[in-house]
């Protein structure tokens, strides 16, 4: 495509808003064929390829790959600048809109519904719950007190995301979905601790997770367990094929949830 091409792109409403308000610059922090990922304020906002999968922080255009709209000059590489709002996110002389609005919302759980789905889960998932990155006396901390016990998973772990933040976005989306009455603490725990612990793409998402907001992926894999979907267990390994551990650790997040409302319940 010819330079200055403007390239339309889907997403949530809170990028959206973000775009099209007040004109302020980022960097770029990782540039590849199907991910450019740039600095917003405080947040990370990313254009994805269709290659892609859609994250509650990316554009995700229907481009098969970014490199050819910047054929020209070539990618661009990190630390070069961005300009963000007006209505679009402008890097060298491409410039990307949204034009459509993605649901991110994790799906509500009626409680009577959380031990069918715990079990369903620990049937169909199996030995993919287990994990060695985390101690499994975190992971029980983790489980009873989660907030108190929070700061010790933020950023632990290799990757832009780490697993246990990974775990921590399963855990809270969940407990919120949920109405737990841990949920509200644990939100506010995170939201303290997040900018100083972690990557910044990181503490984006367990921002989203915050606000309801995760993996379309995961939503699909959650909804098909509560309702007892014959898909279920595709929809789980395609959870677990996410990153290197990043569906693993979402997926144990929502485990632990469901065994910490189990036991409230119970107590």
């Amino acid at each position: 495509m010819a330079i200055g091409t403007v390239v339309a792109g889907a997403a949530p409403v809170w990028v959206a808003d973000r775009i099209r308000g007040q004109v302020h610059q980022g960097i770029v922090l990782h540039a590849g064929s199907d991910a450019i990922y740039f600095t917003s304020h405080d947040d990370v906002i990313g254009i994805v390829s269709s290659q892609a999968t859609p994250i509650p922080c990316t554009i995700s255009t229907r481009l098969a790959t970014l490199d050819g709209e910047f054929s020209a000059s070539g990618l661009p590489q990190p630390g070069d600048l961005v300009t963000i709002g007006a209505g679009f996110v402008t890097i060298a002389d491409i410039q990307v809109r949204v034009a459509r609005l993605s649901d991110y919302r994790m799906p509500k759980f009626a409680p009577n519904s959380i031990a069918i789905t715990n079990a369903r889960l620990r049937t169909v998932a199996g030995e993919s719950l287990q994990s060695t990155e985390l101690p499994a006396e975190l992971i029980n901390d983790f489980r009873v007190e989660p907030a108190e016990s929070v700061h010790l998973l933020l950023g632990r772990g290799s990757g832009l995301t780490p697993f246990g933040d990974d775990v921590t976005c399963g855990m809270l989306a969940t407990l919120l979905a949920t109405g737990d009455a841990c949920a509200m603490a644990l939100r506010e725990r995170v939201l303290d601790l997040a900018p100083d612990r972690t990557t910044s793409l990181s503490a984006t998402l367990l921002r989203r997770a915050a606000e309801g907001d995760v993996l379309p992926v995961f939503a699909d894999a959650v909804s098909s367990l509560a309702q007892e979907d014959e898909n279920a267990s595709e929809r789980i390994q395609r959870l677990l094929s996410i990153g290197h551990t990043s569906g693993a650790g979402m997926l144990l997040g929502f485990s632990i949830a469901l065994d910490h409302i189990t036991l409230r319940s119970c107590s």
